[in-house]
């Protein structure tokens, strides 16, 4: 500790103390000083995760957990540090109990070592861009005993991946982020996952929810993730959400729940509670 404050003296001694106070200066090592400790909690909870967790271990943790303490630094966390999606997840999948999980738009991998404690077999994340995919295959390399990543288009993998999964004796989640800059695959991905015929259940990030305009979503070429980009075939059911923004942590945005045909029967009350089905 003393050499803390012996760098913050330092540190004032370089400054024009007319321009700067050391009160704003220590506030701002203060500042570095949580980031940095939110950074460590995230890495400790998903190796914890990762490696002795379960949907249950999972559970408890976020029940234990202040939201604000673990959601706030939300490009780090699962599902942009979004408290609220986080609990609706980890109760469908109490149910669901997927056997593999599939991610598109790995990014810093955070949702995707969540996503490994959720599969009881294997997960895969696919990220179109070759540099965020190094930097997060760099991250989680030693992580690798139930998280394979992609590098590729995502309709494209999800198609390959699929054809060597049985859609008797696998359920799927799979969380579609992959949307980005001029890429807006979302269609392709749902339609690619109908073909394959098995249960699935679908997380869509960036959704428009038009009843609550405090979720922000994403428009590509004046298009918005909406209803719009899901396909009315094969029986598909879209839910949301009913817990108020307010309510939410981290980013902020839209959260769709798609279910495969009849998929939604199949859940306990609840597993489904403060969820509503708007098609």
């Amino acid at each position: 500790m003393g050499k803390f404050w012996l760098r913050a003296e330092y540190i004032l001694t370089k400054f024009d103390k007319r321009y700067i106070s050391p009160n704003h200066i220590v506030k701002g090592i203060f500042r570095k000083l949580n980031r940095l400790l939110n950074v460590l909690t995230e890495y400790a909870i998903n190796i914890i995760l990762l490696f002795f967790g379960s949907e249950k271990l999972a559970k408890y943790l976020i029940i234990k957990l202040e939201p604000k303490d673990y959601m706030n630094q939300w490009f780090l966390q699962p599902f942009n540090g979004q408290f609220v999606r986080l609990k609706h997840v980890i109760n469908l999948c109490d149910d669901f109990k997927p056997t593999v999980c599939i991610e598109t738009g790995t990014y810093r991998g955070s949702t995707t070592i969540l996503l490994a404690t959720l599969a009881s077999r294997f997960t895969y994340s696919i990220e179109i861009n070759n540099k965020i995919y190094l930097q997060a295959k760099a991250r989680l390399q030693n992580l690798d005993q139930k998280i394979q990543l992609i590098n590729g288009d995502s309709a494209e993998e999800i198609e390959i991946l699929l054809k060597n999964l049985s859609p008797i004796e696998n359920q799927l989640l799979v969380y579609l982020d992959a949307h980005w800059g001029e890429i807006l695959p979302i269609q392709d991905e749902i339609k690619v996952l109908c073909n394959w015929g098995g249960k699935f259940l679908a997380i869509i990030d960036d959704f428009c929810i038009p009843t609550d305009s405090g979720f922000s979503f994403d428009v590509y070429s004046g298009v918005p993730i909406g209803l719009n980009l899901i396909p009315e075939y094969n029986g598909l059911e879209v839910w949301i959400s009913t817990i108020n923004s307010g309510l939410e942590t981290g980013a902020k945005r839209g959260t769709a729940y798609i279910f495969s045909s009849g998929l939604s029967r199949e859940f306990s009350a609840s597993a489904m509670t403060n969820l509503k089905q708007i098609r």
